[in-house]
């Protein structure tokens, strides 16, 4: 029984976590790009080949991490609390419209990284406009 609690208020717990961090203005985009070759690993786990980008999301990756044990067929269960937790998420990512849309055309994303880097960039030159002193009129 006591099992069953601690499942009951993981489950909660880890819903409320996902739904901060997969925000989109929230700690997503503070974690630390990772990449190797044509995957990346954070914020999002993608594989980029052809034209298209393959996004596996957070729902799908922790619906396998939780299988893994029944997959391999080994008595590992995870303790309860991690259970929970991992139930929590798959139950978050399922909320969303695109949640079973797992290819994105490549074109789209190289347009949204050149744009963002223009506005960087044009908010770098307005700022150093902003710092520059103004000429003394005589």
């Amino acid at each position: 029984m006591n099992g069953y609690l601690t499942l009951l208020f993981s489950v909660p717990i880890g819903y409320l976590f996902f739904l901060y961090l997969s925000h989109p203005k929230k700690k997503k985009n503070k974690v630390p790009k990772i990449s190797i070759g044509r995957v990346d690993f954070l914020p999002n786990f993608r594989i980029h080949l052809g034209k298209k980008i393959y996004h596996f999301h957070h729902w799908f990756v922790l619906a396998i991490i939780i299988a893994l044990p029944v997959i391999i067929r080994e008595r590992f269960q995870y303790p309860m609390i991690l259970q929970g937790f991992i139930f929590g998420g798959i139950a978050q990512g399922l909320r969303y419209s695109d949640r079973f849309k797992f290819r994105y055309p490549r074109e789209l994303e190289q347009f949204t990284e050149q744009l963002t880097e223009q506005i960087a960039e044009g908010l770098n030159e307005f700022n150093k406009k902003l710092k520059t002193p103004k000429p003394k009129r005589s």
